[in-house]
């Protein structure tokens, strides 16, 4: 318990990202721009969980997107589906990264549907 504490910044203002962790890492992908800015973003950004600083570029994901689902298995982090500015405006893709190794995202497959507003969850591998 207690009051919050300034861990530090990202990269760029933004909203509608999605963010998953692991023991060593968080990351956020996606998003739309804030900050006077507009329009989906293809940023996935990181920081190191255990010492306080800034977010740091991880790569890119295959699409502008943003309201989209991620999850995580530890090892991969997954995005799906979201809003781009491109046509169509809502996508079915995933992508994926392997968290412990900077890069830009990986074609993973393409959900069922085209959606947006994706909800996400995942377990550790059995």
């Amino acid at each position: 318990t207690g009051n919050a504490v300034d861990f530090g910044y990202i990269t760029t203002l933004f909203r509608y990202g999605a963010g998953i962790s692991n023991q060593t890492r968080g990351l956020i992908a996606g998003a739309y721009q804030g900050g006077g800015a507009s329009g989906t973003l293809n940023t996935i950004q990181y920081i190191t969980t255990a010492t306080a600083g800034n977010a740091t570029d991880f790569g890119d994901a295959t699409v502008n997107v943003e309201r989209h689902g991620a999850c995580s298995d530890g090892t991969y982090h997954v995005n799906g589906g979201g809003t781009s500015d491109g046509s169509p405006a809502r996508v079915n893709v995933m992508d994926y990264v392997t968290i412990q190794t900077l890069g830009n995202a990986q074609d993973f497959g393409d959900l069922l549907f085209i959606t947006s507003g994706v909800s996400a969850s995942s377990g550790a591998a059995a």
